[in-house]
């Protein structure tokens, strides 16, 4: 069974449920995991489970229950409107330390609002979290912002104008907003599996016994079942083509770049697209939960639900570290009120100022400070990072596994050579050509259009008639300068059969022939062209110490002729979306870190399973849904430029890190001794912010031209 889990903040959050379901009767293969959100557990009764998480403070429900009437969502944007609003106004009056009547009602109002609504959750569940003996960050956020709040309602009754009250609405309101922020590139994966299953059409239009024809939905579909296809049409469900013969693409789920001609008794897949002039009769094979699309849905399902949750350093260091505040604290107060026989003001003054100089404040700023400065700064480079998790893997990538068809290359075919025959002038077979395979839409045949349409100085043709002989080429009538000329443009087999024989007219795969009045007079080349891009971004990842893995799922021959253009020498053809995750998986297991580099339906499965899922756009939504990074507009040398903005973020994080746990370490003992007063360690809490926010905004000035020798 699969759940949805709500209320998780952290990855202890994540592993206390686990733990608390795995200590269920009859628990099996428990797996909670904090990057989806979502629970897997077996050999349990459904009502046990969603009482065992409740009973930790979180919510959990069925994963195929109707989602809540209030979108959690719309609620957390709710709340951190109304902490930002009301946060404002109580720091600057704190930071402005100038005294005015009813200044400190003020205050106490504006920060209980902050703390009563958007910053509840934390001392709910922090409170629920020190019920069972453990410490999340929570547990650290409603430390600090209670001891801040609580040493200033003190300080406001005893009639002390210094109070602490913006250190407590700033510290809730700066980890909502970094939780905002994560929660949005969460939830980018979750509308991957929704666009996999948008591809699936919702209706067949399927053929009775009787000969007539009626849509019926899709769930209703059964083996034996036959329905038609249109041309432009998709697929409905896998099966196999029971009358007709015509193109299919089915880029999205093989990778190949130029329809595949199918017949009476081929298979085909389901969201295949008929991309030839004739209509198909396909006879049904599979229930529609278990097509080719449905197991790559579940193939990402279970990819996203493997992927091991991140596991925050301050939420590690939490499970001692708050513990230890908490005992310096007593141990101070108890120090200069026993033994010292300080005034009891004193003693708690003093135990106030370990609290609130150990408020995870700059902790909390740590991290989503410096994500915040990377992912800009790729912005700006025009490289989308989806994901934090994913920006923060990029730094240790060792192999890159990339995808051939839109990828590499271009993923469309077009002219790369010509041949005119001896007697024939470019200009005007070119127009005739044109004109006549302007009337199909066969990739290749749009290629050569193209092509011509591309070419100074080719005149104006008009096609007068036209017949396409799917599999083989067009026949056609072209008027060009008043002359009615005979053409033909497709295969060999095409040319022998009107009469047109030649030496000439023979010549490798992807070499389209033309005849004209019955001579043979071009050969065009088409190919799918590698990038511009493609060879310089090899180059600098081979540079950065990455190895590179050609995976596609298209022909071995044409997979090792760009292979060999690029000088690559690990090529895996042929591989289906299930065989590239393998591949992933083994990689992986080998110790490797990898990076999937794809653009097409077929690459989400490996996409999501990889430790860094890079996206190419102008590919399947979908494909940039389940990545972690989009590279717009396929230039692929911006894959070098991604890993090493996450290097410097990642070292910019451990330094921000470094820095907030070592202000801990030498703030706190000082605090113990009397020698900080709760204000001034406020204000020392404070400048650790800022000192951790200003290293974050370094990254602003990362060079990525300079990424060879420069040392950020």
């Amino acid at each position: 069974m699969d759940f949805n889990i709500e209320g998780m903040h952290c990855a202890s959050c994540a592993a206390r449920i686990e733990g608390a379901i795995a200590k269920l009767p009859g628990a099996q293969g428990v797996n909670v995991n904090y990057a989806t959100r979502k629970a897997r557990v077996a050999g349990v009764d459904e009502q046990a489970v969603l009482a065992a998480v409740a009973g930790l403070g979180y919510s959990a429900a069925p994963a195929g229950a109707p989602p809540r009437a209030t979108d959690p969502a719309v609620t957390a944007r709710q709340e951190l409107v109304a902490a930002v609003a009301l946060t404002v106004p109580v720091f600057v009056i704190g930071m402005l330390h100038r005294d005015f009547p009813g200044n400190g009602a003020l205050q106490l109002i504006l920060t209980s609002a902050v703390l009563a609504w958007p910053g509840r959750g934390f001392f709910l569940r922090a409170a629920k979290t020190l019920r069972f003996g453990g410490a999340t960050m929570d547990t650290l956020v409603a430390l600090g912002a209670g001891a801040a709040y609580a040493s200033s309602v003190f300080q406001l009754l005893s009639g002390v104008f210094h109070y602490y009250f913006e250190s407590a609405a700033v510290i809730v309101t700066l980890v909502l907003l970094g939780q905002y922020l994560e929660d949005n590139a969460r939830r980018g994966s979750a509308d991957a599996i929704k666009k996999l299953r948008a591809l699936q059409p919702e209706t067949a239009r399927v053929r009775g016994v009787d000969g007539k024809e009626k849509d019926v939905p899709i769930a209703d579909l059964r083996p034996g079942d036959t329905f038609v296809v249109r041309p432009g049409e998709r697929v409905a469900v896998d099966g196999v083509i029971a009358e007709g013969e015509s193109r299919l693409d089915e880029a999205l789920v093989t990778g190949e770049s130029v329809p595949v001609l199918r017949r009476a008794g081929d298979e085909v897949i389901g969201t295949s697209i008929n991309a030839g002039g004739t209509v198909l009769l396909v006879r049904c094979n599979a229930e529609p939960g278990r097509t080719v699309l449905a197991q790559i849905v579940s193939l990402v399902e279970d990819a996203q639900a493997s992927k091991a949750a991140v596991q925050r350093l301050a939420d590690r260091i939490a499970r001692w570290f708050v513990p230890g505040v908490l005992a310096v604290a007593v141990a101070t107060f108890v120090v200069w009120a026993v033994v010292l026989a300080a005034p009891l003001a004193s003693a708690l003054l003093a135990a106030v100022a370990v609290l609130v100089i150990a408020c995870p404040c700059a902790m909390g700023l740590a991290t989503p400070t410096a994500i915040l400065a990377g992912t800009g700064r790729a912005a700006e480079e025009l490289i989308l990072i989806r994901s934090a998790p994913g920006l923060e893997r990029a730094e240790k990538l060792t192999v890159a596994v990339v995808d051939k068809t839109g990828t590499l290359t271009e993923g469309r075919p077009a002219v790369t050579a010509t041949h005119f025959e001896a007697g024939f002038a470019a200009p005007e077979v070119l127009a005739l050509v044109g004109a006549a395979e302007g009337g199909s839409t066969h990739p290749l045949a749009k290629a050569l259009t193209a092509f011509a349409d591309a070419t100074p100085g080719v005149p104006m043709a008009m096609r007068a008639a036209f017949a396409e002989d799917p599999g083989r080429g067009v026949t056609a009538t072209v008027r060009l300068d008043g002359a009615m000329r005979h053409v033909l443009v497709g295969s060999q087999a095409l040319l022998a059969a009107g009469g047109v024989v030649s030496a000439a007219a023979e010549g490798a795969a992807g070499q389209v022939f033309a005849a004209v009045d019955g001579r043979f007079a071009a050969r065009f080349t088409v190919a799918d062209p590698i990038r511009a891009s493609t060879r310089p971004a090899i180059a600098a990842l081979r540079a950065m110490g990455l190895d590179i893995v050609m995976a596609t799922g298209d022909r071995k021959a044409t997979a090792d002729a760009v292979a060999k253009e690029l000088g690559l020498t690990k090529v895996h053809a042929e591989m289906l979306p299930a065989q590239k995750l393998d591949l992933i998986k083994s990689l992986q297991a080998a110790g490797a870190r990898v990076c999937m580099v794809g653009d097409g339906l077929n690459d989400a499965p490996a996409l999501t399973q990889a430790d860094v899922g890079i996206a190419v756009s102008g590919g399947a939504d979908v494909a940039q849904d389940a990545a972690d990074l989009v590279i717009p507009h396929g230039n692929l040398a911006k894959i070098a430029d991604a890993i090493y903005i996450s290097k410097c973020t990642m070292r910019v994080i451990r330094q921000n890190l470094g820095w907030a746990f070592a202000y801990n370490v030498l703030a706190i003992p000082v605090a113990a001794a009397g020698h900080l007063s709760p204000m001034i360690a406020a204000g020392a809490m404070a400048f650790s912010s800022l000192s951790v926010v200003g290293n974050s905004l370094r990254l602003r000035r990362v060079s990525v031209w300079k990424r060879k020798n420069r040392k950020f």
